[in-house]
């Protein structure tokens, strides 16, 4: 089974890198002193652009009053969910490339 996801994800490739860059263009630093959002506004936009993302690919999605949310394929007691978060930490500094950039080397995404 590991084997065959394996090669089937493979056609997916550029998609899945396309969507990380978009994704990890959100500077999703959390940020406490946003009045309506738990972790911020772009930790916010992250979640709903990545389950929004889910959506669009057939998955049902949960958003957690944007403190978490999660994605499902299937149904009934043959469910499959997906966690993760989506914030970051603070970029810093020393960066070879400008974060939140998504730089692909080597078939490699730095961010």
């Amino acid at each position: 089974m590991k084997e065959f996801f394996g090669r089937k994800i493979l056609k997916y490739q550029d998609q899945i890198f396309r969507d990380l860059k978009t994704l990890v263009a959100i500077p999703s630093v959390a940020d406490a002193s946003a009045a309506r959002r738990p972790f911020g506004e772009r930790s916010a936009e992250a979640l709903r652009w990545i389950l929004n993302r889910a959506r669009e690919l057939g998955l049902d999605t949960v958003n957690v009053g944007d403190y978490a949310g999660h994605a499902e394929y299937g149904g009934g007691e043959a469910v499959a969910a997906v966690v993760t978060h989506v914030d970051v930490v603070p970029a810093g500094e020393g960066w070879k490339e400008p974060p939140f950039n998504g730089h692909m080397e080597n078939g490699v995404i730095y961010s």
